[in-house]
């Protein structure tokens, strides 16, 4: 499915703010997707990784901040995939999964450096950016999407979230990775359901949780 495809799909009122986390090298392009549609959106991104910050920050179609997400506002180390631009991620690969996958694993287990990276909350933001309803919650963060979401109660309570679009591993490739049940059950306790898989592969896949 296009990104186009799942709006349609899943969107029936007007969202006022996209919360893409995670915004990632300039081939991923839903921000831009969201801006085209609808042109008077509020979009705003996160991107830890101090590179693909500088390689979007001027064209980026929103707001764009070198943060990371996490469940408290500190320091986190990032692992940053040397071999695999935007595979960065907050929590460490999973040794054990080394050389038993011939696509995503593989890269995500080999040559690692890491960097120092300022995280914030979701209930920080809302606090500083003062959110409107109708959020669209985008979010990529390889494998740290739980602790991310755990920073975000007030918000996630506060119902302003009406959508949230998260990349799923199938098998964690990461230590502490949620699954996608683990997933549910937390978002469950305020009122979200899964409304759609897509991009369903061996590795990971697009899920889509939506208010109920």
């Amino acid at each position: 499915m296009t990104i186009q495809e799942i709006l349609d799909d899943c969107v029936t009122t007007r969202p006022q703010t996209l919360l893409n986390i995670g915004v990632g090298p300039l081939q991923y392009n839903e921000a831009s997707v969201f801006r085209t549609r609808w042109p008077k959106i509020k979009i705003i991104g996160l991107e830890p990784n101090l590179l693909t910050f500088l390689e979007r920050v001027s064209h980026y179609p929103g707001k764009i901040y070198p943060w990371g997400l996490w469940s408290a506002q500190c320091f986190k180390t990032m692992s940053m995939v040397t071999e695999a631009k935007g595979k960065s991620s907050m929590l460490d690969p999973d040794p054990s999964w080394k050389g038993k996958w011939s696509y995503s694993n593989d890269r995500v287990t080999k040559t690692h450096t890491k960097e120092i990276v300022s995280c914030t909350t979701l209930d920080h933001l809302d606090k500083e950016l003062k959110f409107t309803d109708d959020i669209f919650l985008w979010m990529d963060i390889e494998g740290a999407e739980l602790e991310a979401l755990k920073g975000g109660h007030n918000l996630l309570e506060s119902g302003k979230i009406k959508w949230i679009n998260l990349e799923v591993s199938v098998k964690p490739r990461r230590i502490g990775e949620p699954s996608e049940d683990d997933l549910s059950r937390y978002l469950g306790q305020y009122g979200f359901s899964i409304h759609n898989r897509y991009n369903v592969g061996t590795h990971f896949q697009d899920v889509v949780w939506r208010q109920k």
